[in-house]
């Protein structure tokens, strides 16, 4: 169900900067710190981007899904 954890991550309702950073951690496997080089940015604050993001998803109940397509 990779797709449906794509999706999750990629969610419009993350910041993009959210999004690349769950992306990169959650679905690439990439480390807090490797990612933190990327983005230029300390460990800690890369943390809490991934950390704000998780809570979001869980505060809007953002499902575990692929959406549906809209025709």
């Amino acid at each position: 169900m990779i797709a449906c954890l794509i999706f999750i991550c990629c969610h419009p309702a993350l910041p993009p900067e959210e999004q690349l950073a769950l992306t990169l951690r959650e679905i690439c496997g990439l480390t807090t710190e490797e990612i933190a080089r990327a983005f230029l940015v300390t460990p800690a604050t890369l943390g809490q981007r991934i950390v704000r993001a998780k809570i979001l998803i869980r505060n809007k109940a953002i499902p575990y899904q692929v959406p549906v397509r809209l025709v």
